[in-house]
């Protein structure tokens, strides 16, 4: 940046013409620092639109300081990861009225910033912060009275009331809504669906209720519905109800919490499910198998029916029969849209090669942590699978060299490769017969120790200059692997797995400018 300062005069002088808008793009650039980034500030000044500086940890208060002087044309801010002072934020958003992003980390009272911000950002359209006090009532209804261009939100609670949400008023703008470490009840879901009509994505990360599930079906207008922990089981009548109410669904993502994760949530090791048709005990035991049959998951065809749009289905429940039952009801579906299918824990081959209609239309696969999953199954991937393009297959300890040659037909086309933690049976030339297949890969993820430096070497040789992210964790690759994609991988992003203070490192960072340290 100092070297950037002292650019050529013809340069300079076309980015000094007022109609030129600058945009600063510093995302996870560990090294800048405040001193660099002031000179730009200050070179540029009314200019600058746009300033990125997710997790830069050496970039603070002071370039904020700056920012809020010689910057109020500023229209986006990230400050993800960044360590700020929050007096120093508030003094940037009362000198910068025309802002329409702002994403920060830093946990604020949040009642006392969003009144502020509202009050002086009127135009704001994303919003990304974290709420430290118990009752932010007001300030969310400040922004909803305000904001009336907000269309993006997302919110991180640390400790808040229980009925926080009920603050919002009408937010007809609002698209996508994100609330992680928070987890809202039955009757703040129906007051969202009230206020945020026009609501499209929605994200929750923390558990909910059936109740609050059955509730956001009043979201009818909704693309993308994400629900990281799900109550299960899942009683079928209910899920019915539920999988019937979004016609505009494109995405869907449910995941159920861990056996382990039950006292936590529920406050004690026992369930009991009345939902179910014949009602079961679920013990905490992870030992003991769930108690459900193949119809309790017949709610799968009430998405294929009334989701025809549908095309990213994930969907993670936990290890054992669940997974097969669901297989079972997927192979009986239709979804002409689906591009995306994500199954994880304890699928069996049997179960997973009902699947094998499914593979002419999917672009990703991701079929991890299946301890039972074969050979057959990666052949049936190979011979039908013809437009994957993301294909994650980690944990997976049976596969042989059988398998593994079978996925060679698919490396021209793999642009996303995940094998890791599993193909332990693989030997190294099977697996260097597979890389030199791959020459659009971005990102691999290797097997362990068949992995060495003769395999980095064939990877750099077929996709090298493409390459994005690696993984060379559990690997037996050597420092000369290190120096190899240094000279070969001038794009690296990430690079994991390996020792950041080791001279081979120092060199692949000062050979990829863009690789990401910690």
């Amino acid at each position: 940046l100092m070297h950037l300062s002292h650019t050529s005069r013809s340069v300079m002088s076309m980015l000094k013409s007022p109609s030129v808008a600058i945009h600063l793009d510093f995302v996870e650039h560990r090294d800048i620092f405040d001193e660099g980034v002031g000179i730009l500030i200050e070179k540029w000044a009314e200019q600058i639109q746009t300033v990125y500086f997710t997790a830069c940890r050496r970039v603070g208060t002071e370039s904020l300081m700056r920012l809020s002087l010689f910057c109020p044309r500023l229209r986006k801010l990230n400050l993800i990861g960044c360590s700020i002072d929050i007096e120093a934020i508030n003094e940037l958003i009362e000198k910068t009225p025309l802002l329409e992003e702002l994403a920060m980390s830093e946990p604020c009272d949040a009642d006392e910033f969003l009144v502020k911000l509202s009050e002086n950002c009127p135009r704001l359209e994303v919003l990304v912060f974290t709420a430290s006090d118990e009752d932010l009532r007001e300030g969310l209804k400040a922004l909803s009275s305000k904001c009336t261009r907000l269309r993006a939100c997302t919110l991180f609670f640390d400790s808040v009331d229980p009925n926080a949400l009920l603050g919002l008023q009408s937010l007809p703008s609002l698209r996508k809504l994100y609330l992680h470490q928070y987890s809202p009840s039955a009757a703040e879901v129906r007051h969202l669906a009230e206020v945020c009509a026009s609501l499209t994505a929605l994200h929750l990360s923390e558990p909910i209720s059936m109740d609050s599930m059955i509730a956001l079906s009043a979201f009818s207008r909704l693309e993308r519905l994400e629900l990281d922990r799900v109550p299960f089981p899942l009683p079928l009548d209910n899920m019915r109800v539920f999988a019937s109410a979004f016609p505009s669904l494109r995405a869907l993502y449910l995941s159920a919490p861990s056996f382990s994760s039950w006292v936590e949530l529920e406050g004690q090791s026992l369930l009991y499910s009345e939902g179910f048709r014949n009602p079961v005990r679920v013990y905490h035991d992870s030992s003991k198998a769930v108690q459900v049959e193949v119809s309790d998951f017949e709610w799968i065809s009430s998405f294929a029916t009334s989701s025809p749009l549908l095309e990213e289905l994930s969907l993670s429940l936990p290890d054992g029969k669940p997974n097969d039952f669901l297989c079972k009801c997927l192979s009986s579906c239709s979804f002409p849209k689906l591009r995306n299918l994500t199954l994880e824990n304890g699928v069996t081959s049997a179960s997973a090669l009902l699947l094998v209609p499914l593979l002419p239309q999917l672009t990703e696969l991701w079929l991890s942590n299946c301890p039972a999953i074969e050979d057959g199954v990666l052949e049936a991937i190979a011979m039908h699978g013809s437009r994957l393009k993301v294909l994650i297959l980690s944990c997976l300890p049976l596969i042989t060299d059988i398998g593994c040659r079978a996925l060679t037909a698919l490396g021209p086309q793999l642009e996303h490769l995940d094998i890791s933690y599993g193909f332990e049976l693989v030997t190294t030339k099977c697996l260097n017969e597979l890389l030199a297949r791959c020459a659009k890969l971005t990102v691999f993820r290797p097997p362990g120790l068949c992995f060495n430096d003769s395999s980095m070497e064939v990877l750099c040789r077929a996709c090298g200059p493409r390459l994005r992210e690696v993984s060379v964790a559990e690997t037996s690759v050597t420092a000369r692997s290190i120096y190899r994609l240094g000279d070969s991988a001038p794009a690296l992003e990430s690079l994991d797995g390996w020792n950041e203070d080791d001279d081979a490192f120092l060199y692949l960072k000062a050979k990829c400018r863009r690789l990401w340290t910690a």
